[in-house]
This record gives structure tokens, C-alpha cells and sequence, in this order.
């Protein structure tokens, strides 16, 4: 008989540190990330391709701490000055305006509030015009998500089918490891891809279902 996965199904994303994975051996990113005094500096960047736990890491600092988290198109100069009292957290600095980011920096520093950005590429390859912010973040602590395991994907995308109420048997997962190419990213996008398709046919995710979806898109 084929063990059909059994944890409790939820609508939106769910960010706790009992639901995040941590591979075995190393340095477990949540003592870093959970813990300000280990950063050397007052500025932490976490970089990793989509769907690495970014988010969620980011948010469990959100939690811990009781700091906003501030959307890179909401970035004011009104708002610089209460972000850099409490400290915040920016999740993707892509594109964002950097006079405002190199304000927030030093602002941050003066008051000895701490911030955490993340983006999903190293920092060294940002697309940074102001030379004095680009160093800045090179001088930050900077954790880097790396390519995944066959046992992060797996939990990564069994994650992704519980966010979307989706219900996935253990070989359908294996299955899916086996033909999807490793990254975080690929997952994601075959998942949105099942949890679209499965609803349009109001077929169940099984092997053969799998086996057309991945002729048919390329993931």
C-alpha cells in the first residue's frame, strides 16, 4: 500500500521553525539569522534562488524580533527614520531605490537598530550603481542559501503542495525529484503548474498525471 502523506492542510503560507528544514550537520541558518549578535555588524543579507526558505527565515526574525517587514516599492523618506529606530526586515532589495537603502544603512547604524535584507542572487552580483552602497553590503554579514539536496527539495516541494491544499503521495514526490531539475525555482514553478492543471482537469496528482504535465511544460 502506498503511504499517502498525512499533516494538516492550511490555505496560506505557514513560517514557523518547526516547519523549517535544516539539513543535517553544519551551522543551522536559524542561529545566525535568530541571532543578531553573531552578525559582527548590524546588517545581515540572506541570498538564495527563489523558493530557498528566504522568506520564511526572514519571517521567523519578524516574529522573534516584533520588526516590520517593508515592501522595497513602500520605501519612503518618511518612513527611514521610525525603520531605523526599530530596525526592519526587506525582503528583495532588487531594483530598490538605492539613495533610500544607503540612507536606511547608515540611519540604522547610528541608532544601533539591526536590518535583514534578502535577494535571491549574491551580493557581489547586485546590480548596485551607488558605489558607497554597494559597499556597504559587501561589508554586511551575508548568509548564502546553497543548491539544494534531494531531501531539501522534497521538503521544499511537499511544503508548497500543503500551502496550496494539495494532497501528494510519497512516489509521486520521489517521482518528481527524480525528473525535475535541481533547484528550488523548477519545483515551485511545477508545482503551480499541478496545483493549476489538476484544478482545470479535476484530476488527482498521480504518476502518470506528473508524466503528462512534464511532457507538456518545460520546467
Amino acid at each position: 500500500m502506498i503511504k499517502q502523506l498525512g499533516i494538516d492542510y492550511s490555505s496560506e503560507p505557514v513560517y514557523r521553525i518547526d516547519n523549517f528544514y535544516i539539513e543535517d550537520g553544519g551551522i543551522s541558518p536559524l542561529d545566525i539569522v535568530l541571532n543578531p549578535k553573531s552578525w559582527g555588524s548590524n546588517l545581515l543579507i540572506i541570498s538564495g534562488e527563489k523558493g530557498s526558505g528566504k522568506t520564511h527565515l526572514s519571517n521567523l526574525y519578524v516574529d522573534k524580533f516584533n520588526v516590520p517587514i517593508v515592501a522595497k516599492e513602500c520605501l519612503n523618506f518618511d518612513m527611514l527614520e521610525s525603520l531605523s529606530l526599530t530596525g526592519c526586515v526587506i525582503d528583495d532589495i532588487n531594483d530598490i531605490d538605492e539613495k533610500l537603502l544607503f540612507h536606511l544603512i547608515n540611519m540604522s547604524k547610528k541608532y544601533g537598530s539591526n536590518l535583514l535584507f534578502t535577494v535571491d542572487k549574491k551580493v557581489k552580483d547586485i546590480d548596485i550603481k551607488l558605489p558607497d552602497l554597494k559597499s556597504r553590503l559587501l561589508q554586511a554579514m551575508v548568509y548564502n542559501i546553497e543548491k539544494p539536496s534531494d531531501s531539501s527539495l522534497h521538503f521544499v516541494m511537499l511544503k508548497n503542495f500543503i500551502d496550496k491544499q494539495l494532497r501528494i503521495k510519497s512516489d509521486v514526490m520521489s517521482y518528481i525529484i527524480e525528473r525535475t531539475p535541481r533547484s528550488y525555482s523548477s519545483v515551485i514553478k511545477l508545482v503551480d503548474i499541478l496545483d493549476k492543471e489538476s484544478l482545470a482537469c479535476s484530476n488527482e496528482i498521480t504518476i502518470p498525471f506528473v508524466r503528462k504535465i512534464l511532457q507538456e511544460y518545460d520546467i
